[in-house]
């Protein structure tokens, strides 16, 4: 290959460099719908902890959701989560 075929090579390559980098970019924001589970913020907090002192008075599973908003999936998940912290707690 001659001098001038590399550079027009590696010009091409280089396009292609910026063109996947910026689909990366793209890929690493967040989605536009905001979807997916969220960190454990302030609400996250107040949800959970409402949930415990529920669970702990020995509410019913729907006295619970009804009370705190909350869906079947997040009940068991936070069933889980209290029952994990739980028994870490008492070891």
């Amino acid at each position: 290959m001659t001098n001038r075929e590399l550079e027009l090579k590696i010009k091409e390559l280089e396009e292609i460099i910026a063109e996947k980098d910026k689909e990366i970019e793209r890929l690493k924001r967040r989605n536009p719908n905001n979807a997916g589970r969220k960190a454990a913020d302030d609400k996250w907090v107040a949800s959970f902890s409402k949930f415990t002192e529920l669970y702990e008075s020995q509410k019913s599973i729907y006295e619970i959701m009804e009370e705190t908003g909350i869906s079947r999936a997040t009940y068991y998940r936070y069933k889980r989560l209290y029952d994990d912290t739980n028994v870490s707690l008492k070891k």
